[in-house]
């Protein structure tokens, strides 16, 4: 996949989740550390700068990074959707992984 920045990356799966849920709409998107099968998110992680460059991925396909120290490498976007025939919204999470250079 090509390196895009957040703000289209949104943009995108707005689009790709509205194809499979009634309504989706923009929750957040904030600083973490991605590992292996895992997210670490400090208590008071900030809002990320939209205009950061990288790309979408899976949990499971980040490379075996150090647990310590906490350094923050992505995103963690959350989405609230609402499901075919179903009244309440729920939390959606995808995953964007910063460029090194960025």
């Amino acid at each position: 996949m090509s390196k895009i920045t957040l703000n289209q990356f949104i943009y995108d799966k707005i689009n790709e989740l509205l194809n499979t849920y009634k309504e989706v709409e923009f929750h957040s998107a904030n600083d973490v550390m991605l590992t292996k099968g895992g997210c670490s998110e400090q208590f008071t992680s900030k809002a990320t700068d939209l205009n950061k460059i990288g790309q979408g991925i899976s949990i499971h396909d980040v490379d075996n990074t150090e647990r310590f120290p906490f350094k923050e490498n992505g995103t963690k976007v959350l989405f609230n959707i609402k499901r075919p025939r179903k009244r309440k919204f729920e939390l959606h999470t995808e995953y964007f992984i910063w460029d090194r250079e960025g």
